[in-house]
């Protein structure tokens, strides 16, 4: 499992780590928040810091054009809140950003 934290659980008191985030489905979570040294951000943080729609990102995501990974929740719950979720690397933000 990676060691790489993107955020923390305050429902669990403790850190996310990538592997988990995968696994559970955390970006369905209301008690989860990404932390601040996370290496990626959210389509909705990616669009606003590049000026740009969050369909804009997810196509660029799609074709390749800006660097990202796609998360795939693994086991089905009874919630609700997409199965996928696309994160963006920071750093490529920091980059491009206008």
């Amino acid at each position: 499992m990676s060691t790489i934290s993107l955020g923390y659980c305050d429902l669990h008191e403790g850190e996310v780590r990538e592997g988990e985030f995968e696994r559970k489905g955390c970006w369905t979570c209301d008690y989860f928040g990404y932390s601040a040294d996370s290496p990626y951000v959210d389509v909705q943080e990616a669009a606003q810091l590049l000026k740009k729609s969050p369909s804009t990102i997810k196509r660029w995501l799609k074709k390749g054009r800006l660097e990202g990974k796609l998360f795939v929740r693994e086991r089905r719950v009874f919630c609700g809140g997409s199965p996928r979720k696309w994160l963006v690397k920071r750093e490529l933000i920091k980059l491009i950003t206008p």
